[in-house]
């Protein structure tokens, strides 16, 4: 079965609506006024963790050091996640040496998994 979700707010859709019933929002206008990484980075949020992962992965391959915050911002967001949190890792290993990959890193040295807080302390060469 196949599921729809606005890409706004993520409300789950019945179909694959012209409007969302939630925020009324155009699925095809949104996905216009939005670039690939502006819609990847609020693919962080989607409540699908396949869809989360797809996304981080994406991001990392992408070497974008705009990335970073949002990336460092999904691990916290889910501190349970420790899985997902080292993929965020590894996908901020990818990105290019910037002010917003370091401060990435020192996000997630404040991370509740002794692991994810050792990968971010090995990105920093520490």
């Amino acid at each position: 079965m196949i599921r729809f979700f606005c890409p706004a707010c993520f409300a789950r859709l019945a179909s694959a609506v012209v409007g969302c019933p939630a925020c009324g929002c155009d699925p095809a206008a949104w996905s216009r006024r939005h670039s690939y990484r502006e819609r990847l980075i609020h693919g962080l949020s989607h409540p699908i963790r396949e869809v989360q992962m797809a996304a981080v992965i994406s991001l990392g391959n992408r070497r974008d050091p705009a990335a970073a915050l949002p990336l460092a911002r999904c691990a916290l967001e889910h501190p349970s996640d420790i899985v997902l949190a080292l993929e965020i890792v590894a996908a901020l290993r990818k990105l290019r040496r910037s002010p917003e990959k370091e401060a990435a890193a020192v996000l997630l040295d404040g991370h509740p998994a002794l692991a994810v807080r050792e990968a971010s302390a090995a990105l920093r060469g520490r």
